[in-house]
């Protein structure tokens, strides 16, 4: 009996760290993914910087995106706190978390062709900069520590 509770247990947390290790590798991947689609569209928009451009819709695929990779960042901050990771780590994915959303409320309102596309081309920098620190070992390496069992 005491053999199958370790098994089961080693199995969680190989679970677990592996489930960790896909955060970082997810935001990457969003990031990578939304980066390519924010310069394209601040490419576009560049094109007619006095036109009037609308407020993003919120079910626009890039919001969503935005939306995901924000959730994926703070998970990943959070898991990094929980393992007792860098504070400084832990709080770039914080703040890419809430930079993102941040932003992304600044598309929500009208503006110009313009300013939409500055803000488009900053999205692409922070996707550019979350994509390379989840990439990084040392994010890999905390990523993918299992979360301690918290005491009952």
């Amino acid at each position: 009996m005491l053999r199958i509770l370790v098994t089961a247990t080693l199995i969680l947390l190989g679970t677990v760290a592996s489930a960790a290790a896909q955060d970082a590798a997810r935001v990457a991947e969003l990031a990578d993914t939304l980066k390519a689609e924010a310069e394209g569209r601040a490419q576009t928009l560049a094109l007619t910087p006095g036109a009037p451009s609308a407020g993003i819709d919120p079910h626009d695929p890039f919001a969503t995106g935005v939306q995901d990779f924000a959730g994926e960042a703070i998970r990943l901050s959070r898991h990094i706190e929980a393992v007792g990771g860098p504070m400084d780590l832990k709080c770039i994915f914080k703040g890419m978390s809430e930079d993102a959303l941040s932003r992304l409320d600044a598309l929500a309102e009208p503006a110009r062709n313009g300013e939409r596309a500055r803000t488009y081309h900053e999205f692409a920098g922070l996707f550019e900069d979350a994509a390379i620190i989840a990439r990084d070992s040392e994010t890999r390496a905390v990523a993918s520590l299992p979360c301690p069992v918290e005491a009952e």
